[in-house]
């Protein structure tokens, strides 16, 4: 038996025991079983499987005579800087000389500064000796907390036993906005690039399609499965392929088991989607398979009517269109999209489109405006002793000081409900700002506040316009204090970031590139003002 530290995790340890091996011997995989060993050639003793049994990760003992408290947490983060809660949760953990000895009382000080602390005096809260096991989670019970304060805290525990440990470490959080309405700064952004053209969709001969009444799925909710085939001789001749569509409800469409990206901005079935789909064809035989969502409280609304219009290099024109020939599935399984499916046995679909004039349809393409470019000049002269930026975004946003990015997270991997809150950040930026002229600047992109939240699904899911609110709190050695507040005092331009969503992805042109745009000296006066509005009335 032999214990091997692991190179990953110092604390990690595994011990292996194995068969002894004569002279040369090694070990191999057992076939078909990969969860064992066997060793090659003769052994100096019966062969037995090795195995191999991991021990838990285990921190270095305590070696202390009494209990410990360290690890000090703030609402579960280490010294947190602006937070926006009234009255957080503090936390920590408690080292123990033996598995026997445990916390029984706890006593929490938090002072408005280090030195204060260090004298043990609580000048904003003193718990008491709380006679509790709990080290997580304790709430702050004190005197109402001020914006933009400081608290330094610390505790120490008793064990069962009535034995007192010593003070824990120093820790510290600061009090941000706690409420975000509480700020005068306005939301800001920038419109004049987000305009959309609509116009008459050109659905030549195609109907309004559904499945027939005779395979219909039993539950009424389900989504409806159309399907079709068209040929075309050579994809490498085709010059052109767009798709035409609308559906009355949500559709997902696939060509050759590839998704169509759709604007599905108004689940209307007035508005058409257009979406070029060359890069889908395939030479021969084509599939296009469409699944169409019931709208909420509307199960029978599955309708769908679509043109596909190919051009060929010679200029020859082929266009498949929704009509009865199109077949429907009832049960169409998982991998309905990309599987074979034999349509000759299939029912046809049920026509609907007597009921609307197909020429009557309205189109808008794929839409992604450019981000904003947004930014604010102000001067420093005067020694700072603090400085902090809060910041929230109806979409998302990277902030710069002085050139220098703060948060640099333009397409936001976690998905925010923005009809909950707008996300609140703050940033310390005492050692970004400098004597004389500063420059606040930031680049506002769609997010998932009104960029398409998902290949298949609308844009412009909360809201219209993306907008930005951001304070610039700057307090001075002498006591005095600065705001800088976001109004339609700012600057926005248009730059080379000219796509940034978070399902289709970033594109950037570099000769559309401004080079200083988020410097001091930067000249913005051909920019024009920022547009302004509330997070409620935002167009």
């Amino acid at each position: 038996m032999k214990r091997i530290s692991s190179p990953f995790h110092p604390a990690l340890s595994f011990v292996v025991l194995l068969p002894i091996l004569g002279p040369g011997k090694t070990l191999q995989a057992q076939p078909g079983a990969p969860n064992q060993v066997s060793a090659t050639g003769s052994l100096s003793a019966s062969p037995s499987t090795a195995s191999v049994r991991f021990l838990l990760p285990q921190a270095a003992p305590y070696l202390g005579n009494a209990l410990r408290a360290s690890d000090l947490l703030c609402e579960g983060l280490s010294a947190p800087v602006g937070l926006a809660v009234p009255q957080p949760k503090l936390s920590w953990s408690v080292e123990s000389p033996s598995p026997a000895k445990h916390q029984a009382a706890y006593r929490i000080l938090v002072a408005s500064n280090l030195g204060t602390l260090d004298s043990d005096v609580a000048d904003i809260w003193d718990s008491g000796k709380v006679d509790s096991p709990a080290s997580a989670n304790c709430l702050y019970s004190g005197r109402p907390l001020v914006q933009n304060e400081e608290c330094f805290w610390k505790v120490k525990v008793w064990d069962q036993e009535g034995r007192e440990s010593a003070w824990s470490g120093t820790s510290r959080w600061t009090v941000g906005m706690v409420s975000d309405e509480a700020s005068a700064a306005e939301w800001i952004g920038f419109d004049a690039a987000r305009q959309r053209a609509v116009e008459t969709a050109p659905m030549g001969n195609a109907r309004w399609i559904t499945q027939s009444a005779d395979n219909a799925p039993l539950d009424p909710k389900s989504p409806a499965v159309l399907l079709a085939e068209f040929e075309i001789p050579d994809r490498s001749l085709a010059s052109s392929a767009v798709l035409y569509c609308a559906a009355e409800g949500r559709a997902r469409i696939f060509i050759n088991g590839q998704p169509v990206p759709v604007s599905d901005s108004e689940s209307s079935d007035k508005l058409v989607s257009v979406a070029s789909v060359k890069d889908s064809l395939g030479s021969g035989k084509n599939s296009v398979r469409v699944e169409v969502t019931p709208l909420v409280g509307d199960p029978q609304s599955k309708r769908f009517i679509a043109r596909l219009a190919i051009t060929l290099s010679d200029g020859t024109a082929l266009e498949r269109v929704t009509d009865d020939t199109w077949r429907t599935v009832s049960a169409p399984g998982t991998d309905w999209s990309s599987r074979p499916i034999d349509l000759a046995p299939l029912p046809r679909v049920q026509l609907t489109g007597a009921a609307t004039d197909p020429g009557a349809l309205k189109m808008t393409s794929v839409f992604l405006p450019p981000a904003s470019y947004l930014r604010k000049t102000f001067v420093i002269s005067k020694p700072v002793r603090r400085a902090q930026l809060y910041t929230s975004t109806l979409g998302a946003a990277d902030f710069y000081l002085n050139g220098k990015c703060l948060q640099c997270n333009l397409i936001p991997l976690r998905r925010t409900n923005f009809q909950r809150q707008a996300p609140l950040r703050v940033f310390d930026v005492t050692e970004s700002l400098q004597e004389g002229a500063n420059a606040l600047a930031a680049v506002l992109a769609e997010g998932w506040f009104s960029g398409y939240s998902g290949l298949m699904q609308r844009r412009d899911q909360f809201g219209t316009a993306p907008r930005l609110r951001a304070e610039l709190q700057v307090e001075f050695v002498d006591g005095t204090k600065m705001f800088l507040l976001s109004n339609a005092e700012w600057k926005a331009a248009n730059g080379a970031l000219q796509q940034a969503d978070p399902t289709l992805g970033e594109r950037y042109d570099a000769r559309a590139e401004i080079p200083g745009w988020n410097l001091p000296d930067f000249d913005d006066a051909l920019w024009a003002p920022a547009a302004t509005g509330t997070k409620e009335t935002a167009p």
